[in-house]
């Protein structure tokens, strides 16, 4: 284990690194909680910047052994993943070591040491093979602890998106092993980033190195839809006001808030872009289904997603109030100001720290008044250029430009205080 250090880093992070540029034959190594494929996220945005600056190797969580039984061992399909690249290659930076059949990890203790051990070699063998001497591990939850040293990195990183703790619901069981393990997590890393205030807050301690870094914004991809381009085609015959949230739709949404919402403005259009997590909330959204003013467009092409936000009359941020809404930093909030369109959000505090810029509501009353409100705003160009204007100090590269100066001073401090440099 390494020794936890004996200073402290608070406040938001800042460029102003006096290092320019990453070690010769350094490397990203991305322990990914999620397959690459799917809805992109703030570890899209990142690897695929970080990509433009050094090799990085996204890598997909391996198959779960007990997954793999549920499914019939010798179906087709299980055949057809061994004949695929455990590897590929996305662009010139950045290559996916995927997830595969043949490579399964056990959580049994007779089998778990060595299935993991047979996915590490693998793994180790990609990056030689990537020409990665020197990598900087990424981390993104607590279970992957077990990775640290492996990679004989020259620098580990872990980054908390979410309060994790908050997704085992009610097992108080899970909750304490959850915390406990991130707790660990978080003295044998070089470094942590967090994308809020209550996530820097809650994982501070002293010797710890804790940053804050917030999510971003994909801005030029805002900045080409322009006012000619036309409305996605599935939204063309969708009745105005439209009233827009673009993500994962979940339990993390007060979904009873849009049933009423809905239901008393029938003249209202409510859309929903992304992909639909039908856990602990599959009545409410049987129920937001059956509505006839309610619309599921499905999960959209990342290209395509700035034109269905844009489309949007209304963005909404519409989260119930709990500890994992308490801790984010919501991609969307960044794509509506992007999009500059009026914003309406439950009081999370990610959208009480732009209050000026969002009206803040709780309760169907209220929230339908806030709407009302944000629809009178009709064409303010001034207020559509303010939000943009916000928007474009939170870009994708600004947060990769932090990260990166934050990063190399302390590689280079590292590697210099063991007579590497």
């Amino acid at each position: 284990m390494r020794k936890t250090r004996n200073s402290t880093l608070t406040g938001v992070a800042n460029s102003s690194g006096n290092s320019d540029k990453w070690p010769d034959g350094s490397g990203m190594i991305y322990l990914a909680m999620s397959p690459w494929d799917g809805m992109w996220k703030n570890r899209h945005q990142l690897m695929s910047r970080f990509a433009q600056t050094m090799p990085v190797i996204y890598v997909e969580p391996p198959i779960r052994l007990k997954r793999l039984r549920r499914k019939n061992w010798l179906s087709g399909s299980t055949w057809q993943g061994f004949s695929q690249p455990k590897c590929y290659q996305v662009n010139s930076g950045l290559h996916v070591f995927k997830q595969s059949n043949w490579l399964p990890v056990s959580d049994s203790k007779r089998l778990a040491s060595f299935t993991k051990r047979r996915w590490l070699n693998a793994l180790k063998s990609s990056i030689n093979r990537a020409g990665i001497e020197k990598p900087i591990l990424w981390i993104t939850i607590p279970e992957q602890h077990f990775a640290l040293t492996e990679f004989k990195e020259i620098f580990s990183i872990y980054h908390i998106v979410d309060e994790y703790s908050g997704y085992t619901s009610d097992n108080l069981g899970r909750k304490k092993r959850m915390r406990a393990l991130e707790q660990t997590v978080l003295d044998d890393v070089d470094l942590s980033i967090v994308v809020s205030p209550e996530l820097q807050d809650s994982k501070s301690a002293p010797a710890r190195e804790i940053v804050l870094v917030e999510n971003g914004v994909d801005i030029k991809a805002y900045n080409s839809v322009g006012s000619n381009m036309a409305a996605p085609n599935d939204t063309v015959n969708i009745p105005r006001p439209c009233l827009g949230y673009s993500g994962l739709i979940g339990k993390r949404l007060d979904l009873n808030l849009m049933i009423e919402l809905a239901e008393a403005k029938s003249d209202w259009s409510l859309v929903f872009v992304g992909s639909v997590d039908e856990r602990d909330c599959r009545r409410e959204l049987a129920h937001l289904e059956k509505l006839p003013n309610v619309f599921f467009l499905g999960e959209k092409p990342a290209h395509e997603v700035a034109n269905y936000i844009s489309s949007f009359d209304i963005g909404l941020l519409p989260y119930s109030i709990n500890t994992e809404t308490m801790h984010i930093s919501p991609l969307k909030m960044y794509e509506y100001f992007a999009a500059g369109i009026p914003v309406v959000a439950t009081p999370i505090p990610a959208a009480e720290r732009y209050a000026d810029e969002i009206i803040l509501r709780s309760g169907s009353k209220l929230f339908i008044q806030g709407c009302e409100t944000a629809l009178k705003e009709e064409d303010d160009s001034y207020a559509k250029t303010r939000r943009q204007d916000l928007a474009s100090k939170n870009t994708w590269e600004h947060r990769v430009n932090q990260i990166s100066d934050i990063v190399m001073v302390r590689i280079d401090k590292k590697l210099s205080s063991l007579g590497q440099k």
